[in-house]
């Protein structure tokens, strides 16, 4: 589930950086960039992940 979710994330932020209106335009740019580009994304999805988990965490105490 988390690989699905970050994913997903990923191409969130992808898209609101690129500002590409056209959600199928954007996916098929975001799956053919370079992985390597395509990772950053992927660790800033991955970041945002963490937060969020310390924050439902920190709620939860």
């Amino acid at each position: 589930m988390n690989g699905d979710l970050i994913q997903e994330a990923a191409f969130a932020i992808y898209r609101e950086f690129s500002r590409e209106r056209d959600p199928d335009r954007a996916r098929r740019r975001f799956e053919r960039m370079p992985q390597q580009i395509r990772d950053q994304f992927y660790a800033e999805a991955k970041a945002c992940l963490r937060v969020f988990e310390a924050f439902q965490m920190g709620e939860a105490a």
